[in-house]
């Protein structure tokens, strides 16, 4: 027996009584109702309705109309029955409410049946992955104990996989993510004046992947966007059935459908896992892009932990960079942060605090059938943020830097101008810092700042030492600023650099 109850508001009209809502539904003329039966066609269904006052307003009457179908072989029928039903009512209240539908969950009884089979084929294909292609630890067996205290060991499943919801499975495969060197590669970028500037393979390098089109899409014919966008589809339906709504003959075909294309390519997949081969070098890269979406809180804290892990390799390369080897080799972290404490680059507490959180990312990327808490993983992914602008700080800043977005290039002709003229002066380097560059002969003798309209330029005397007869500078000795020295001047057009370098002259020649 299969069951449909609506109910249904009249807040208007003359339809109040059970006699002028039957009259109403059999205005259809393939409509008819007995006392128990309601006809459609030559279809026969039994029907009851009951009504009442709503107790909030005295003038809207509610209808309670049940519907029933008794053999499984009349629900396409029945379906067409009550639509017919459902367009009488809509001339009484645009919006009915179904407050039982065994139609629906006859389909979405159907439709699940393929629904888990695909996700279980997922799973397997995931599962047998990242076991035999990727070598995964699936155990705990190696969590350090100073991190034990923010892990929750109760889950004991060993296939963390079982705990992923449906739509994250197949991001796990098919989401495409920028590298992390993905902020330096759009500098370069930016920076490049031509083609000549550029380097192919590193713009090829900064293309979103996804493991799908990495590892599968050369053996199963089948782009991994039109697999995706089958599984988000699937994953709507999905939601259907279990947030209890409508669910129709449509519904159930299309689920078949999808279920039955997306199964061939899964298990296509499945079959040619051997000869899926993961290069060494890519291996934890996957894992952790993998165990990424397990959810947010993890996906956030591996994020942050590899622009960390980024910038400390590039610190590493960059103290080292008279050693080929280095600039190809990714050093472990801890002995980075061991070389950066003993250069007393950075204090014995920071290098604690990063080897404690690569324990911890150890744990997380690898003991996969750990549960951690959020909380516990919010705090530590904004500590790594901290960490990472401290490693920034720690790197050095090149000229191009400074020039990065500067649109006006007679701006940046003043400042090529003006560097060379001062590189000109006896024993003159430049340096260039975070904020400013200088230019040094024992000491700063004059910091330079490009800026859109002009460039900036501090002389590095004390105010009164400085003899500035066309008095072009501005005494900043009272005023925070920039660079070094107390006479600040704007330059924002060529004549003006002779008059600069007068200045500059005085400060080079100061003992």
């Amino acid at each position: 027996m299969y069951r449909v109850e609506y109910l249904i508001i009249a807040d208007k009209g003359n339809t109040t009584t059970i006699k002028s809502l039957k009259n109403l539904i059999q205005s259809d003329d393939l409509i008819s109702l007995t006392k128990t039966h309601l006809k459609v066609g030559n279809n026969s269904f039994q029907y009851e309705i009951t009504n009442g006052k709503v107790r909030a307003s005295d003038k809207s009457t509610y209808f309670h109309l049940k519907f029933q179908c008794e053999e499984e072989k009349g629900i396409d029928d029945f379906t067409y029955a009550l639509k017919k039903v459902r367009g009488r009512l809509s001339m009484i209240n645009k919006t009915h409410f179904t407050i039982w539908d065994d139609i629906s969950k006859y389909y979405s009884t159907q439709a699940y049946i393929k629904i888990h089979h695909v996700e279980n084929l997922m799973r397997k294909l995931l599962t047998k992955f990242m076991l035999v292609n990727l070598g995964m630890d699936w155990t705990s067996d190696r969590v350090p104990s100073e991190v034990k205290k923010s892990i929750n060991i109760n889950n004991k499943d060993t296939n963390f996989l079982n705990n992923v919801d449906f739509i994250r499975l197949s991001d796990f495969l098919f989401s495409e993510n920028y590298p992390t060197h993905k902020e330096s590669l759009i500098k370069k970028l930016n920076q490049a004046k031509d083609l000549s500037n550029l380097n192919l393979d590193e713009i090829k390098s900064l293309l979103p992947e996804s493991n799908w089109s990495k590892y599968f899409a050369t053996l199963v014919e089948c782009e991994g966007e039109y697999l995706n966008k089958i599984w988000k589809k699937l994953y709507e339906l999905r939601n259907s059935i279990a947030h209890n709504k409508t669910f129709t003959k449509t519904d159930q075909l299309e689920v078949e459908k999808l279920t039955s294309e997306i199964s061939g390519y899964l298990e296509d997949a499945i079959s040619k896992l051997d000869e899926v081969v993961v290069p060494e070098e890519e291996i934890e890269e996957v894992v952790e892009s993998v165990v990424s979406e397990r959810n947010e809180q993890i996906g956030a804290f591996i994020e942050n932990y590899r622009k960390l892990e980024y910038n400390l390799q590039a610190l590493h390369r960059q103290l080292n960079s008279s050693t080929e080897k280095i600039q190809r080799a990714f050093t472990p972290i801890k002995k980075i942060t061991s070389e950066l404490a003993s250069r007393d680059l950075i204090p014995k507490d920071f290098r604690i605090a990063i080897d404690r959180i690569s324990a911890l990312r150890n744990v997380v990327v690898h003991g996969t059938n750990i549960d951690f808490a959020p909380s516990e993983l919010s705090r530590i992914s904004i500590e790594l943020e901290n960490y990472t602008d401290r490693i920034k700080s720690l790197l050095q800043v090149e000229e191009a830097d400074h020039l990065q977005g500067i649109k006006d290039q007679k701006i940046l002709d003043i400042y090529k101008e003006l560097k060379s003229e001062i590189l000109r002066l006896d024993g003159v380097e430049v340096k260039y810092n975070k904020h400013y560059i200088s230019f040094i002969k024992d000491r700063n003798i004059v910091d330079v700042k490009v800026q859109q309209k002009s460039v900036k330029v501090w002389v590095n005397m004390n105010k009164g030492e400085l003899s500035d007869p066309k008095a072009i500078t501005k005494d900043v000795s009272n005023i925070g600023h920039l660079g070094n020295g107390d006479y600040e001047i704007s330059v924002a057009s060529k004549e003006l650099i002779s008059d600069v370098m007068h200045l500059v002259q005085q400060s080079h020649n100061k003992k």
